[in-house]
């Protein structure tokens, strides 16, 4: 039975030394997936046997190289591995016809790269792709960039310097393109995509509505809400908006409430603009489970011209 690696086989009829061939194709196998041969360039560029190239997986130069060199496979249907061990000067793998001129699928390999790929038996037949490291020859426990080349654009990817928990990969589609990391965002947000932009961290958005129809009385409760998760408005309810209806004669200030204890005012003003203020002017942060509650100036007389009332504050669930 004839196979790419060639390996000894029992033949039909064989009553003699079948235990021999077994072992001896065991062994051809053996190496084929995980010997490593290797190579003398010192004499200059080197073409491997189909022999040569059957016994081992991984192969790699014997020593430093003098030079770039060429390594030429044979026609022979495998998977494989080089390891351009050398810190210095590339190796090309080839794979070619042989004719004059000649066709050739040619990889590049990098000092201190990995070629991982194979050959498909054809003359050429070439294909697979490099993967690098930073800082030139590769030792045990080695990582850093990794690169990937095909036939068009080289990209690179820095995975690691600088890594930190909760750091994102993404890619940011610049030109030339690229991997970049994405900082770790603050507890409790959210990634955003914008569309063919760079991804970003975002506050998850919860707003607090006051809504009241007509004229409220002097000291009135005008709105009530019961937070379901902790909600931290900024200084001065920063991002808040509000309309009115209709106009007071007066400064209307609107005492806003969290259990019971005042945080901030929300005032209109007889042109009917609104102005946000916090305690002290300062960020304020609404349990969960507590009451926000909105009450109208204790005025006496009451303001009889203010209807209709609205405003959000601006908050962010944390």
């Amino acid at each position: 039975m004839a196979h790419d690696l060639n390996l000894p086989a029992i033949a039909d009829g064989q009553t003699d030394g079948q235990w021999q061939t077994s072992n001896d194709g065991d062994a051809a196998l053996g190496n084929a997936l995980s010997d490593q041969l290797a190579i003398d360039f010192s004499a200059g560029n080197v073409t491997l046997t189909s022999t040569q190239y059957r016994t081992a997986y991984t192969f790699k130069p014997s020593a430093a190289l003098a030079a770039a060199r060429t390594l030429i496979l044979p026609a022979v249907k495998r998977p494989f591995v080089f390891h351009n061990s050398d810190a210095t000067y590339s190796v090309t793998l080839k794979s070619t016809d042989g004719a004059s001129p000649e066709t050739a699928l040619t990889k590049t390999v990098a000092p201190g790269s990995f070629f991982i790929g194979y050959t498909n038996g054809s003359s050429p037949g070439l294909y697979g792709a490099s993967v690098a490291t930073s800082g030139g020859a590769l030792a045990d426990g080695d990582y850093g960039d990794v690169t990937i080349s095909g036939s068009g654009t080289v990209i690179s990817i820095d995975a690691f310097t600088g890594a930190t928990a909760g750091m994102i990969l993404y890619y940011d589609g610049d030109s030339p393109p690229s991997w970049r990391q994405l900082a770790p965002g603050s507890s409790g947000q959210f990634l955003k995509t914008l569309g063919a932009a760079d991804p970003a961290w975002s506050d998850l958005p919860y707003d607090l509505p006051l809504s009241f129809g007509g004229t409220p009385t002097a000291g009135q409760l005008i709105g009530k809400l019961i937070v379901v998760r902790d909600v931290a408005l900024a200084a001065n309810f920063a991002g808040s908006v509000g309309h009115v209806g209709t106009n007071p004669a007066a400064t209307f200030a609107v005492d806003v409430q969290d259990n019971g204890a005042s945080i901030g005012t929300v005032s209109i003003s007889t042109g009917g603009a609104f102005t946000f203020t916090t305690s002290s002017g300062t960020a304020k942060t609404v349990s969960s489970g507590h009451r926000l509650e909105f009450y109208a100036p204790a005025n006496s007389p009451a303001e009889s011209s203010i209807a209709n009332i609205a405003a959000t504050l601006k908050g962010t669930a944390i």
